[in-house]
């Protein structure tokens, strides 16, 4: 009951925070004509780009020209500052809630700009760099989505992803910070002795791998978990780690409480709670067994977030997830990072990315679509009671049960 208590009187904060957040963050600009700041990101497409900047508050821009300019360049821009519209049909893809959840609200539209500054940061050095050697390379697609979370992938080939079910093996997430915690703890641990020396040079590298890939929230949940959780093994402090999960949840939305709106956000933090709570559950000394019951509760955990996002699920996903998770997380994900150190690698990559591409539009012939219509709040708080109610008393067959119902 005080446990309930604390997490209502922070809720009422995270509404007033957001209250305040609107009125003093987001009226920095007006009517600008013209604004200056630091290029962060830039995409280029066929005859447009788009630049994301932080000036007096972050800024998308877009122009209707490739640009070429390196990142952390201070520029000057002259356009038009605009407000991106809400969606005008119901349920569908809301962009203005997109571009909030990146703590972005005006969509500046470049006529022209001017370069004030070469001088870059020397964290905007390593980027750059790190994305030159990205650009050599044949797979220059995965190598970005893998090592800096930027999902250019074909649009035929990212919709076989997402209905398999298997899109958030390409977002860099726990799976990802795990597999390089366990890397950089291995190498350190040959040279320094001291386990607390370790976790901070490790933390320290999550911290500039955060930036790396532009901050996206399921990054900055595992990054800060894996920081958190070994901060309170140093300090002692008796705390449950879905306590920790849930303590991040708050200061990230304390931060921006506009990541509500990320799918990103919605998944990573939704699943990670119930595979933290209920890792009892997990502890299978088969290792497939045990990918197949993180893959259950995965799915099921999330069916709210997809019907309310997608309106429909796909049955076949777990099977898929069993497939393709030990795939990505032992070959793919490992080689990936081996071949942008070892550029020899390179055509090993192409084969293992031939093989994964073959392998989803294979499987993609074979779904179990369910279109389920969009579910009310009441009822998304009714099935997770039901779905916490199973947990506590698992048992695999009312899970299955639960599937079948739907």
């Amino acid at each position: 009951m005080k446990k309930l208590k604390i997490i209502l009187l922070f809720s009422l904060v995270i509404y007033l925070i957001l209250i305040i957040h609107n009125k003093i963050y987001f009226t920095k600009y007006k009517n600008e004509s013209e604004i200056i700041g630091i290029v962060t990101k830039i995409n280029n497409y066929d005859n447009y780009s788009k630049i994301e900047i932080n000036g007096k508050e972050k800024v998308l821009c877009t122009y209707n020209h490739n640009i070429d300019i390196k990142l952390g360049t201070k520029i000057k821009l002259k356009g038009n500052l605009v407000e991106p519209s809400i969606n005008t049909n119901f349920n569908l893809f809301n962009y203005k809630n997109y571009l909030l959840s990146k703590k972005i609200k005006w969509i500046f539209e470049i006529e022209e700009y001017e370069i004030i500054s070469n001088k870059i940061s020397l964290k905007y050095e390593i980027k750059n760099y790190i994305i030159f050697r990205i650009n050599k390379s044949r797979n220059k697609t995965y190598l970005k989505l893998f090592i800096l979370g930027d999902n250019e992938l074909d649009d035929i080939i990212k919709t076989n992803y997402q209905t398999l079910g298997i899109s958030h093996l390409f977002a860099i997430s726990g799976m990802h910070i795990s597999l390089l915690t366990n890397i950089l703890t291995l190498i350190l641990s040959k040279f320094i002795k001291d386990n607390r020396k370790c976790i901070l040079i490790i933390s320290l590298i999550l911290i500039f791998y955060m930036f790396l890939t532009n901050y996206s929230p399921s990054i900055l949940r595992a990054g800060f978990l894996f920081i958190f959780i070994n901060i309170k093994k140093i300090l002692k402090i008796e705390i449950n780690n879905d306590d920790v999960l849930l303590i991040i949840l708050g200061c990230l939305l304390l931060y921006n409480p506009y990541y509500i709106y990320n799918l990103g956000f919605a998944f990573s933090f939704t699943i990670s709670y119930f595979l933290i709570k209920y890792n009892n559950v997990l502890n299978c000394k088969n290792y497939f067994k045990g990918i197949f019951m993180t893959s259950l509760i995965s799915y099921i955990v999330s069916i709210p977030i997809m019907i309310n996002n997608f309106s429909q699920i796909n049955a076949m996903s777990i099977i898929y997830n069993c497939i393709f998770v030990p795939y990505v997380s032992i070959i793919v994900f490992p080689v990936s990072l081996l071949s942008f150190f070892l550029p020899f690698l390179d055509p090993i990559f192409n084969i293992i990315i031939y093989l994964l591409e073959l392998m989803s539009d294979v499987c993609s012939n074979y779904n179990l679509i369910l279109i389920i219509p969009k579910m009310p709040f009441y009822l998304i708080i009714l099935y997770y009671i039901f779905i916490i109610n199973m947990l506590n008393n698992f048992i695999i067959l009312k899970l299955l049960i639960l599937i079948v119902i739907l």
